[in-house]
């Protein structure tokens, strides 16, 4: 079979001014050696060529096979939030590290459930007072789980509020929440004794 070869334009503007002539159809063409074609439309769609960087817009990769990629800017990096007073969590914020550091207690309230939302909460300074509080929406009594506190098993069933105790937290004691739509499920883990509580209104 005899080598089939493609000409080579200066620029795309040259190759679609010489692919006039075959309209409806796919010309392919070398642009200052890359190479490009045209399209029914009259625009130029540039190839995937392995040996140069390129950016691709819009694609969608079905079961691809990635090799040795190298990635730019933060990687893995989860949203912060410093919460100071009491207020609403958004669903929006689904995925969040709420770092707790204010002093004052504070409540926190969950949205209301859906399926794939998760909150992380971290106590990075103990509450002055009684506690802070991470409460469902309308109060409802649907967070189920348990918490490792000082060794010892701590379950939640059927509750509404899970309480950092002001008298017992330390920084580093932590609980994250999911939702599967109707329920938040509770993990967590805590230094000293009474730390981390769950309790119904």
């Amino acid at each position: 079979m005899a080598t089939k070869y493609i000409e080579q334009y200066a620029t795309e503007a040259d190759f679609l001014a010489d692919a006039v002539d075959a309209p409806g159809k796919l010309g392919f063409a070398a642009i200052d050696g890359e190479y490009v074609v045209a399209n029914k439309s009259g625009s130029v769609v540039e190839l995937v060529d392995e040996t140069r960087a390129q950016t691709l817009t819009n694609k969608t990769l079905t079961s691809p096979t990635i090799t040795g990629p190298t990635i730019t800017g933060q990687v893995g990096t989860r949203n912060v939030v410093t919460p100071l007073v009491t207020g609403a969590i958004t669903a929006a914020q689904s995925g969040s590290l709420f770092m707790l550091t204010a002093v004052a207690d504070m409540t926190l309230t969950l949205p209301a459930p859906a399926a794939g939302l998760e909150y992380e909460f971290w106590l990075a300074a103990s509450a002055l007072t009684t506690s802070h509080i991470i409460t469902t929406n309308g109060g409802s009594n649907i967070i189920f789980g348990q918490a490792v506190v000082a060794g010892a098993l701590v379950a939640a069933d059927a509750e509404d509020k899970i309480n950092f105790i002001a008298a017992n937290d330390l920084p580093g004691d932590y609980v994250r929440v999911v939702s599967d739509g109707t329920s938040w499920f509770v993990e967590g883990m805590a230094t000293a004794a009474g730390a981390i509580t769950f309790t119904v209104t």
